[in-house]
């Protein structure tokens, strides 16, 4: 079996002590319309939620634990339904979380992810609001580009791979949702800026590669031909795949690296409640490590070795072959990242 590095992540782990309170909350709300309460035990989704908002209100928590409850039922949803029905399944999904009324329930998935919606627009501001849901299409889009390729048997290459990962992973929509739970008034034009989007673009990829690296060893026994970080490389590099696995985890490292310069430049210049963002943005990625190394959903697996104090790559310069992130450091670097 190839044996898979440790995680590099300088960061120490938060968890918010309402884990419990929201575990239960969610998990009922989950059950009242009608999703597997093995979710519950399995993905532990309000524990993946207190990793990145470990100071947020109670309330506020259970509301981010239960769109990570209808998240993770959804993905493994998509999984079973036929590649065929994909794309309006997905549409019309999206459609509940977009309205706030009449009753749109063409499936109780969709159903529940209304009744998310207007709680989401009861706790949020407009604009906190129209953030997530436009975050949550992004994680849709990024799905039928997922779906698309199991049917099709296709792998990308390392740019696509790299460019649509931000966005299947649904991490941004991850991040949209701290801004909620942590009631922080960022405004729309700090937010859209060039260092707060390459912050959020580059942690979501980061944790991406990082749950890549938990599943891979289920996954290698499952199905060799599975899409993820290290088939990919294998597919366009024509190598082995313990080179493939040294030169994953290096990629990742390169862009960990990347992504805390940019941290620490937000953390330096932002808003009061940008620099707490950026704070929770690094929580988030230790507290993924933590979470999907404990929880249910991986447990299969043989354990991983944990966290190391050596980075595999650091080089200041954009991943070779990968054009399409090629902005995290370029652009920034006039501004000081």
């Amino acid at each position: 079996m190839a044996n898979i590095p440790a995680f590099w992540c300088p960061i120490e782990p938060a968890l918010n002590p309402a884990v419990d309170f929201a575990e239960e909350k969610a998990s009922a709300w989950s059950r009242s319309f009608g999703m597997d309460p093995r979710y519950a035990e399995t993905a532990q989704p309000a524990r993946f939620t207190s990793y990145f908002t470990p100071t947020a209100e109670p309330d506020l928590l259970v509301l981010a634990s239960s769109f990570h409850y209808w998240g993770f039922s959804f993905d493994d949803h998509i999984d079973h339904a036929p590649a065929r029905s994909i794309s309006r399944l997905l549409v019309n999904t999206q459609r509940a979380l977009d309205i706030p009324e009449p009753r749109f329930a063409p499936t109780p998935m969709a159903e529940a992810l209304q009744d998310l919606g207007n709680r989401l627009r009861q706790k949020a501001s407009p604009s906190q609001a129209r953030r997530v849901i436009e975050a949550h299409k992004t994680w849709l889009f990024g799905e039928a580009w997922r779906v698309s390729n199991q049917d099709n048997h296709r792998i990308p290459s390392l740019d696509e791979y790299l460019s649509i990962r931000t966005q299947d992973t649904g991490g941004e929509h991850v991040f949209q949702l701290v801004v909620v739970a942590e009631e922080l008034r960022i405004p729309d034009d700090e937010i859209s800026s060039l260092p707060l989007r390459a912050l959020i673009e580059s942690a979501t990829l980061v944790a991406a590669l990082d749950n890549d690296r938990h599943s891979f060893l289920k996954e290698y026994e499952e199905d060799r031909h599975a899409q993820h970080l290290f088939s990919v490389i294998r597919h366009q590099l024509k190598i082995d795949l313990d080179e493939a696995i040294i030169l994953g985890c290096s990629i990742r490292d390169r862009i960990m690296s990347q992504c805390l310069k940019i941290r620490e430049m937000v953390m330096s210049s932002g808003s009061s409640d940008a620099k707490k963002f950026a704070e929770l943005v690094g929580l988030g990625i230790r507290g993924n490590i933590e979470w999907a190394a404990s929880c249910g959903r991986y447990k299969s697996m043989e354990a991983l070795a944990g966290i190391t104090e050596i980075c595999l790559d650091s080089t200041p310069k954009p991943v070779e072959g990968a054009p399409s992130i090629a902005w995290w450091w370029s652009s920034l670097d006039s501004l000081g990242a």
